[in-house]
């Protein structure tokens, strides 16, 4: 049963709250434990050499800073961790003679998913639907993304919100996981509320990096273009621009490649005042100016 969720005044979006899914009987890897007021600032960090993952360095490798005071790593890992993802699938009337080759590469997208990972379905046009709640049960994941229906306007904005809303903080989770948004859209938001400020905001507080896969040319430069590589800069994650829709299997390939060859780093601020303000951060490889870091670019720091 679906039910609407409150995001501003006057603003509701058809949709669904939903907590952590089920484990899976396996050994989870847990968060560092702190002493009381200590929090772990938490990173999933993308290296690449050109186009290529590196997934050889060490904890000694990265170099972090906060404003630009170098931090010590608590915590570091290279291992394939288990990912909650988020599908967030455009299915508006301008993509509906693509939605099967669209619905057939979600799938294959899926079936990358490990035993240990979690994904929903969410579908929107102007309203936003979940369709399968965070579960790791795949015939359930396949059944929802083959129920999307193409028809009406775009309503981007929105969706980007209710699924950012409903992310549950990721500080509730005992158990590491990368958390991911991906979403697939063709077109510019025609029938949103929310402004593209407050959808930046909100994606600032929640810890998922955004993959955008946008059907459009990359020649194309409007407010919602721009707004989703804001986002995906932000966030940690990446536009992508598919040649056409043939090419979305690789994609999503890409994307879970990614996923898979993250580096996961934490450490504890030297700035310990939890005065609510915006703190930058930026990741380096020692000695290697030529390679490309990607990571989340900041957090609240929220009492």
């Amino acid at each position: 049963m679906r039910r609407a969720i409150g995001l501003l005044p006057g603003l509701v979006l058809a949709g669904v709250l939903v907590g952590p899914g089920p484990g899976r009987g396996q050994e989870p890897a847990h968060l560092p434990t702190f002493g009381a007021g200590v929090e772990l600032v938490r990173l999933d960090v993308s290296v690449l050499s050109g186009n290529r993952f590196v997934t050889d360095l060490e904890e000694r490798d990265l170099e972090i800073y906060e404003d630009g005071q170098r931090q010590v790593p608590s915590s570091f890992t290279r291992r394939d961790l288990p990912v909650s993802l988020t599908l967030l699938l455009d299915a508006s009337a301008s993509i509906a003679d693509r939605l099967p080759l669209a619905q057939a590469a979600a799938v294959g997208f899926l079936e990358t998913l490990g035993p240990r990972d979690q994904a929903s379905v969410t579908e929107f046009n102007d309203r936003v639907r979940l369709l399968q709640a965070p579960t790791a049960d795949r015939e359930a994941l396949r059944t929802a993304v083959g129920r999307i229906t193409a028809g009406g306007s775009t309503a981007l904005h929105n969706a980007l919100f209710a699924t950012l809303e409903a992310l549950p903080e990721a500080s509730r989770d005992s158990e590491l996981r990368r958390r991911a948004i991906v979403l697939l859209s063709d077109g510019e938001d025609t029938a949103s509320l929310v402004w593209e400020e407050q959808v930046v905001e909100l994606a600032r507080r929640r810890e998922a990096a955004i993959h955008v896969i946008d059907l459009r040319s990359r020649q194309e430069d409007n407010r919602s273009a721009r707004l989703l590589r804001v986002l995906s800069r932000e966030s940690g994650g990446e536009v992508h621009h598919p040649g056409s829709i043939r090419d979305l299997d690789d994609v999503y390939a890409r994307i879970a490649e990614e996923l898979k060859s993250q580096y996961s780093v934490g450490y504890i601020s030297t700035q310990p005042a939890r005065d609510g303000r915006w703190r930058r951060i930026e990741v380096k490889v020692r000695g290697r100016g030529d390679l490309r870091v990607r990571h989340r670019t900041g957090y609240y720091a929220l009492p």
